[in-house]
Formats: structure tokens, sequence, C-alpha cells
């Protein structure tokens, strides 16, 4: 394995035909080099999780950073391996089908459209609100991506919805006995933000355990028609 390893750093193009290779036996104290070249052949959510448990979160870190400074960045596989290991606990399953589902042709943001449903919700002031929900497999990933990823980082002080042990009456608070008080909405809030604002959202929370590839697939994941959708777990 540490010849094929000098063979890639030496010809990247290698990786295409590591497949063909013989296979390398990960139940009887892999070395860093056998797991990393288990990973550039095949980052599939049932080899990582047997590896990591054969030789232990520590060394499957370095052999998961070889695998990524070796793979290009800008492919699926290098995604899904990146996304793997810069989120412990994440469903690996999830992630894998994800990865299946996506219509990597289709425009930014809407790669993920096929896997929604839609439906009107009427609303008490008048008008309808339409709601768009995951299909089951999706919105149990968004909801570890929220769970592992997103809620880990501090909410603004001045945000109360969605926050745990915040609500109106803490939002309202602040105002009580105040001269003028303003109150407004943000019409049709979470469409009114575009992929490219969750983009710079994400990047500047992970772009120091997520590449740029990564990110703006994790982009892709929590939006429907290039924009946050009413109804799933990671709009908020």
């Amino acid at each position: 394995t540490a010849t094929i390893l000098a063979g890639i750093e030496a010809n990247p193009n290698l990786i295409r035909i590591l497949p063909r290779n013989p296979p390398i036996d990960l139940t009887n104290q892999p070395s860093i080099a056998d797991v990393t070249v288990a990973l550039l052949r095949d980052c599939s959510a049932d080899l990582i999780s047997n590896v990591r448990g054969n030789v232990g979160d520590a060394r499957f870190k370095v052999a998961a950073e070889n695998a990524l400074a070796l793979l290009p960045g800008n492919t699926p596989r290098a995604a899904f391996l990146d996304v793997a290991f810069a989120v412990p606990g994440l469903d690996l399953r999830l992630l894998a089908r994800a990865f299946e589902e996506a219509r990597f042709r289709a425009a930014r943001g809407s790669k993920f459209d096929h896997c929604y449903t839609t439906y009107k919700l009427p609303k008490k002031a008048g008008g309808n609100r339409t709601i768009t929900i995951p299909s089951f497999w999706l919105r149990k990933l968004q909801k570890d991506l929220y769970r592992l990823l997103l809620l880990p980082i501090p909410p603004n002080s001045s945000v109360h919805g969605f926050v745990s042990e915040r609500s109106v009456l803490t939002n309202a608070a602040p105002h009580v006995n105040q001269k003028v008080v303003v109150n407004c909405d943000i019409s049709n809030c979470f469409p009114s933000i575009k992929r490219s604002l969750v983009v710079t959202a994400l990047r500047r929370d992970f772009a120091d355990r997520l590449s740029t590839h990564s990110i703006r697939w994790l982009a892709d994941v929590c939006c429907y028609k290039d924009a946050l959708p009413v109804g799933a777990p990671t709009s908020p």
C-alpha cells in the first residue's frame, strides 16, 4: 500500500484504477496506509463504519486526511469523505443515499427538488403558505445535520425563534416600557434566503472543517428551488 500511495502522489490519475487491485484486509490491525488506500478505492458508508471501528478515531482521522489530500477536491467521493469525517455521528447510509439521489446536472440549489412534496397551509391573516416537505430519508439527514453540525453554533443574542429556552416572551422582554416598539415581518422569510447566502453562512462557520466543494454540496442538501424551503429541519 505504501507503493500504491507513492504512485498516486506522483500520478493522481491512478486513483481511477484502484478498484482493480486485490482487496485489502482491514480486519487485522490495518496500517494507516492500508486504510488510506481503502478510502481512496471505496468511500462507502459500510466501509467507513467498519474501518472506524477497527482502527479507532485517531488513526482513521489521519487516514481520512491523507485520502482527502490525494482526492480531487471537487468530486462527490471527496465531498462524501470530507463530510463523513467532519461530522462525527452522522448516519453515513443517509449521507451515501444523498449522493446517490442528487441530480448533479441540475441547477445549483435544486439538486434535490425531486425529493420534496408541497402543499398549501391557510394563514390566520388570510391567504396560503406553501409548505415544502422533504422525503423521509432526506428529512432524517437534515435533522442529523441540524443536530450535529448547525445546532452547536451559538446563536446571535438577538435571535429568539427556533432557539431552546427562548420564546416570544424573551423576545418581547427587552422592549417592555419602551416609548416606541416596531413590529415587522419578513415576507416569505425562508424562500427569500437564497443558496448563495446559505453557502456564505456555512463558509463563515465551517471553512476550517470542510472544503469549498463540500460546503456547496451541503447548501444543496438544505435548499429547494435555490432557497431555503418552509418545512425542512435545516431551514431555521
